[in-house]
């Protein structure tokens, strides 16, 4: 009903302008495992589960963090909705 799937943003260029180095590392990373990328009206980064996955799961991350603990929890509620990093 209310579950609509996102709409999906081919361009990753265009989410990921003006985001710090560290972040967008970890935003391609999340990307290149056809995560759905986007941006809030307020420029936050939203990133969605693949399309074709049963449950969709969304993550919010600010558009820029203000301290290295705020790239420490994106990249653990990343791992929690299913995005795998390189050790």
């Amino acid at each position: 009903m209310g579950n609509k799937p996102p709409k999906r943003n081919d361009d990753v260029n265009k989410v990921l302008k003006n985001v710090p180095g560290d972040l967008r590392d970890i935003l391609r990373i999340a990307h290149e495992q056809k995560f759905v990328l986007g941006r809030t009206k307020h420029h936050h980064i939203s990133i969605t589960t693949p399309l074709h996955w049963r449950e969709h799961r969304t993550v919010f991350a600010p558009g820029t963090p203000s301290d290295s603990r705020g790239l420490h929890r994106v990249r653990a509620k990343l791992r929690r909705i299913g995005v795998q990093f390189p050790h």
